[in-house]
């Protein structure tokens, strides 16, 4: 074999800087900050589905409000699935975390509620006031459903009845008006922190 085919290199790594590049991670909105600030974002947004559904009975205790559910289906049709996921899992854990209800069941109804949310997503993708307003209605009629069946075992069938009446006669109503209201206030927020192009940006990468 000749000499300078044996010492020819298989493989040649060649590692250079782009300072426009890193310029442009670590110092605009649609780079660092964007990842950054839009992580503090779904933090911020889970920490207030699920205290306001925790703080809201007590001020308001003859309109039952869902905050949680609406918090779910604002992250499936804002976020990836897999985020809305997550967040519909950590908000259990926090409404549990601050009940006497079992560690997981929120979580576990939260999932269902972004399941049953992503597929009417898909359905009611160019509607979006009516959509809005039907994933709204559902997604705390489901919650309310498994809430009753799953973190009140011991209550009596009339009883139970009698809280899931009073939720699905006030609830579905209320979910989309208040939907309605919210979702455009916390998109304004994330479009003034964030950046209208970055919004775009994700929304067309989902």
């Amino acid at each position: 074999m000749p000499r300078d085919i044996e010492n020819k290199k298989l493989i040649e790594i060649d590692i250079r800087f782009n300072p426009e590049v890193i310029a442009q991670f670590f110092f605009t909105r649609s780079g660092l900050w964007k990842h950054l600030l839009g992580t503090a974002l779904a933090v911020i947004w889970i920490l207030a589905g699920a205290t306001l559904q925790l703080a809201l009975p007590n001020a308001f205790p003859t309109i039952p409000l869902l905050t949680a559910p609406l918090v779910t289906v604002f992250f499936v049709q804002r976020r990836k699935p897999v985020a809305a996921f997550v967040a519909a899992f950590a908000m259990g854990i926090v409404l549990d975390a601050n009940s006497f209800n079992p560690i997981g069941s929120s979580s576990l109804i939260l999932v269902i509620v972004a399941t049953a949310s992503i597929f009417l997503n898909f359905k009611l993708t160019d509607h979006y006031i009516l959509g809005t307003a039907i994933q709204a209605a559902v997604a705390t009629a489901i919650y309310a459903i498994l809430a009753i069946l799953l973190q009140r075992p011991n209550s009596t069938w009339s009883d139970s009845f009698a809280i899931l009446i009073r939720f699905l006669g006030t609830t579905p109503i209320v979910a989309p008006i208040l939907a309605l209201i919210a979702f455009p206030l916390m998109d304004l927020v994330e479009r003034l922190l964030l950046g209208k192009k970055s919004i775009d940006q994700d929304n067309e990468d989902e």
